[in-house]
């Protein structure tokens, strides 16, 4: 697993890469780097319910309530990490 495109090659991409190992590939590591690194978990989280909002803003108000929207698995950890931190 890779992190969408538009987060590589770029100053964003700097900040998430902060201890100089890159950019997570699997869920693994992706774990492990949200626990290892605040400034990873604060970028990643900040991402993913960007990405979440333009999902929700492109999704018409007429929309069934159980119509699929899609979400790297990336912004899945991201969000549900910072959640279940809160609920410790």
């Amino acid at each position: 697993m890779a992190f969408p495109s538009e987060l590589m090659d770029s100053a964003w991409d700097s900040l998430l890469a902060t201890d100089g190992r890159g950019v997570p590939t699997d869920v693994a590591e992706l774990t492990a780097a949200l626990e290892s690194s605040p400034e990873l978990r604060s970028a990643a989280l900040l991402s993913a319910l960007e990405r979440a909002r333009q999902a929700l803003v492109s999704t018409p108000s007429s929309a069934a309530i159980d119509q699929t929207v899609t979400l790297p698995v990336v912004d899945l950890i991201a969000m549900t990490r910072s959640l279940m931190s809160r609920l410790r």
